[in-house]
């Protein structure tokens, strides 16, 4: 992981060029800052409005930012170099303007701009760093370079342990594999997927064991499929044409749910994803299952009709929320003893073919 303090050089060469292109001044103290009306997209990102005079007091998410405390030409302006002060202690690097250390902004554009090139293709951080982080890392960079910076930009929400902003200086951070060897990999995923990532995520005792009973509903019912369809003959399988109206209505139905969800994969949208999938488990399959209740041949009915297509193809949609893999022998495990992990049944060339 690239240090900061090892690319000083890299840093003091990057301000010398945006002195040296007009885009930032020597303070008499010896700081160096950016002038923000060299800019012109200044303020794009997070949509600021230049008409106003903004200072960079307060970050993109309401909070205090560690502003600048050294004399600048505007309140938008922000340091590329900060002149060494005594309470800086050993923290502080020779440079062409004298002793001093890096602003907050410009180790960001020097290291990416020596590991990745001037132009990059995802930039990514919390949404409190949209403004004035990313703005400055944009401003600077464009400045210095002359090219396009990062074609696309992601800004995640907090995560919140109990209703408290998750961090380091609170000492209630949450590590990823504490969760899945408490809950399992598949809470964990489970979790991320119903929040989408520009929201702050809740996590807590009563956040997981919600995931925990939804995973629950999901895999019981997976379970209880895998379970009719133990002792399924394959010659035995029933043709689209002889299926009963309400075996063709399944069909219909999880054929216009695969639609649904491969658009919601499409546009990263997993909440509808774990939405979409719970409606159909909780009202169409159960639905489905109860009517055929009715009728003597009722185990017999429902192994068939899931069986024939809307069987793998669920697994296969379940497949990719859980990431699970698959091979016959996990097939033929699963349907024999109603192994506990949801590994799922999967025949590639199984597709829903509606063409009646």
């Amino acid at each position: 992981e690239p240090s900061a303090v090892e690319h000083i050089p890299q840093q003091v060469a990057m301000i010398k060029s945006l002195v040296d292109r007009g885009h930032a001044y020597v303070a008499k103290d010896g700081s160096v800052y950016f002038n923000v009306c060299t800019c012109a997209d200044y303020g794009k990102l997070s949509r600021l409005d230049r008409s106003q005079s903004r200072t960079q007091a307060t970050n993109s998410a309401g909070e205090a930012n560690d502003a600048d405390e050294y004399d600048r030409e505007s309140a938008a302006d922000f340091a590329l170099w900060k002149s060494h002060k005594p309470e800086d202690g050993d923290n502080h690097w020779p440079s062409p303007w004298g002793e001093g250390r890096p602003g907050g902004h410009i180790e960001c554009s020097a290291m990416s701009l020596q590991h990745l090139g001037a132009t990059f293709d995802l930039h990514g951080g919390g949404v409190d760093l949209c403004f004035p982080h990313h703005e400055n890392e944009i401003a600077q960079s464009c400045a210095a370079t002359g090219a396009h910076f990062a074609h696309l930009w992601m800004h995640n929400g907090f995560v919140n342990v109990d209703d408290e902003k998750m961090s380091k200086s609170l000492g209630n951070t949450v590590v990823p594999q504490d969760v899945m060897a408490q809950s399992g990999a598949d809470i964990l995923r489970l979790w991320v997927m119903n929040t989408d990532y520009w929201e702050d995520q809740r996590l807590g005792k009563t956040i997981l064991q919600t995931n925990i009973d939804a995973y629950r509903k999901i895999r019981n019912t997976l379970r209880w499929m895998l379970g009719t369809l133990a002792h399924y003959d394959e010659a035995k399988r029933v043709a689209y044409a002889d299926m009963p109206e309400l075996e063709k209505l399944m069909l219909h139905r999880l054929a216009e749910l695969s639609t649904v969800i491969q658009q919601a994969y499409a546009t990263y949208d997993y909440r509808k994803v774990v939405a979409e999938l719970s409606l159909f488990l909780n009202t169409d399959l159960s639905a489905f299952y109860f009517e055929n209740l009715e009728s003597d041949k009722a185990n017999k009915l429902v192994a068939e009709a899931l069986e024939v297509n809307p069987n793998y193809s669920l697994a296969k949609l379940l497949t990719r929320v859980f990431g699970s893999g698959w091979s016959a022998e996990s097939f033929v495990s699963m349907r024999n003893d109603l192994h506990p992990k949801v590994i799922l049944a999967i025949k590639e060339d199984a597709e829903v073919e509606l063409n009646n």
